[in-house]
C-alpha cells in the first residue's frame, strides 16, 4: 500500500507538550522513495516520540530491519514499539527483538512483549496482537492470557492517568 506521510499530537496533561507521530505498515522489503519522503515529513515534524505499531519489515528478515535500522535508527531509543504479524515470521521474533528489544522506551521480552511507560503525565500502553495460540485465530491479548492479565493489573496501577495505546491490527 501507499506510504502517508506522518501526522503529529501534541498534548500537554501534567508536564511540557509532547509531540508525537504514528507510523504502521511500513513493510520495508527496499528503501523506497515513499518511505524518505516519510522520513522527511518526520523530521520535518520533529516529534519527540514515534508510536510503532508493528510491520516495520515485510518478512521479519535481518536485512529488513538493517534497511529500516540504517534509516531510521536514530528514532528507535524514542519510540514506542509493537510487533506486527509481519515482524514475526519464523515464530520467533528474534530479528525484531534484534532491533528493538533494547533500543525501545520499555522493555518486552520475547514470550512477553508488552510493555507501559509513563511520559509527561500520560500512561503509554504498548501492546502485542501479532502472537496467539498458532491456527486459533485469536489474538494474545484474550480474556484470561498473561497479556491480558498484565493489562488488567496495568490499567488499574495507573487509574486517573491518560491512556495512549499502541497496537498491530
Amino acid at each position: 500500500g501507499a506510504l502517508n506521510a506522518p501526522s503529529a499530537t501534541s498534548t500537554a496533561i501534567h508536564g511540557s507538550p509532547v509531540t508525537v507521530a504514528p507510523i504502521i505498515d511500513v513493510h520495508v522489503t527496499s528503501w523506497t522513495s515513499a518511505m524518505a519522503a516519510a522520513k522527511s515529513s518526520l523530521a520535518a515534524l520533529s516529534p519527540d516520540y514515534l508510536l510503532v505499531g508493528g510491520d516495520i519489515a515485510m518478512n521479519g528478515t535481518a536485512a529488513q530491519y538493517a534497511i529500516y535500522g540504517s534509516n531510521m535508527g536514530s528514532y528507535n531509543a524514542h519510540s514506542f514499539v509493537s510487533p506486527g504479524n509481519h515482524d514475526d515470521t519464523t515464530g520467533s521474533a528474534a530479528n525484531w527483538f534484534a532491533e528493538f528489544g533494547t533500543g525501545t522506551m520499555g522493555q518486552g521480552t520475547s514470550s512477553a512483549p508488552w510493555y507501559s511507560y509513563n511520559l509527561n503525565g500520560w500512561h503509554i500502553v504498548v501492546l502485542d496482537a501479532s502472537q496467539g495460540s498458532p491456527g486459533s485465530g485469536q489474538p494474545a491479548y484474550t480474556v484470561g492470557s498473561p497479556q491480558y492479565s498484565w493489562l488488567a493489573a496495568d490499567l488499574a496501577a495507573n487509574d486517573g492517568m491518560p491512556i495512549m495505546v499502541t497496537s498491530h491490527e
